[in-house]
C-alpha cells in the first residue's frame, strides 16, 4: 500500500498553536550565482508538545500562489 500523506489529528498532535514567530529566510544560489529566496519558517509553540516548537516551512512557490489566489479571490 502506497501512502502519499498522513493527515494527523491536529487537535490530538499539536492541541491550541499560536504563532511564536519567523526564522531567518533559507537562500540559495541560481545558477547566475545569484542569492534566491528558497523558502520561510514559521514557529508555533503547541501547548500538546511542550518541549518542542512546532515549524513549519513553505516554500517560496506556494506562498506566491496563495498570495495570488487570495488576492483574486478578495477582487469578486
Amino acid at each position: 500500500m502506497e501512502m502519499k500523506y498522513v493527515v494527523p489529528d491536529m487537535a490530538q498532535s499539536f492541541g491550541t498553536l499560536e504563532f511564536a514567530g519567523e526564522s531567518e529566510p533559507v537562500f540559495e544560489r541560481d545558477k547566475n550565482n545569484r542569492r534566491v529566496l528558497t523558502r520561510r519558517s514559521y514557529n508555533l509553540y503547541s501547548d500538546v508538545q511542550k518541549g518542542e516548537n512546532v515549524v513549519v516551512e513553505i516554500p517560496v512557490q506556494i506562498s506566491c500562489r496563495l498570495a495570488k489566489r487570495s488576492s483574486s479571490m478578495n477582487r469578486k
